[in-house]
């Protein structure tokens, strides 16, 4: 039995059979496109994002990078001596290590991102999720090395983001603006 929509079915199949499509039915490869559709559009938008990285975007760039690898030093230096005086002296220290290889891996991102700017592939992920599981795993196996701190340090990295995100955002919210109704 045919269906209209071209599925060959039998009362027995409850799955439905497509027809081949026959050889004189397909395009000749003279017609197939092998290489992207490059249309100009693509190509100014190409041109506008290398053009876009003039030097004083990258100033700004390396004034955030500056900023968040202060930040995050600082809050390591609180939580470290927070650390320390709640805890244990291996406690802050378990907190330092973790921090310390939060800011590696912001290093790693980093140098990522600058790579995208001047237009190459990204690469180096894998490193960085190995930075992180050879965190963890020295961590357990490390006898005075405390799982929970380490994890902790880690993400004080993001911490810091989080931080400087919430004071550009409340600057920017504060500021009069022509444009508000």
């Amino acid at each position: 039995m045919q269906n209209p929509l071209g599925e060959d079915t039998t009362v027995n199949d409850t799955l439905p059979r497509f027809r081949r499509i026959d050889e004189e039915n397909r395009l000749p490869k003279q017609l197939l496109r092998t290489e992207p559709v490059r249309s100009k559009l693509t190509q100014a938008v190409a041109a506008e994002s290398t053009a876009s990285a003039t030097p004083s975007s990258m100033q700004e760039y390396y004034s955030l990078k500056r900023s968040l690898y202060l930040l995050t030093l600082a809050i390591t230096g609180v939580g470290f001596t927070t650390a320390w005086l709640a805890y244990s002296l291996d406690a802050a220290l378990s907190y330092l290590i973790g921090s310390l290889s939060g800011v590696l891996y912001l290093r790693m991102l980093a140098k990522g991102v600058e790579r995208l700017g001047v237009g190459a592939s990204s690469t180096g992920g894998n490193a960085r999720l190995a930075i992180f599981v050879g965190l963890i795993v020295v961590a357990a196996q490390v006898e005075w090395l405390q799982l929970v701190p380490v994890f902790l340090g880690f993400i004080t990295y993001k911490i810091a983001l989080l931080a400087y995100s919430l004071v550009i955002g409340l600057r920017e919210s504060w500021q009069p603006s022509s444009n508000k109704l």
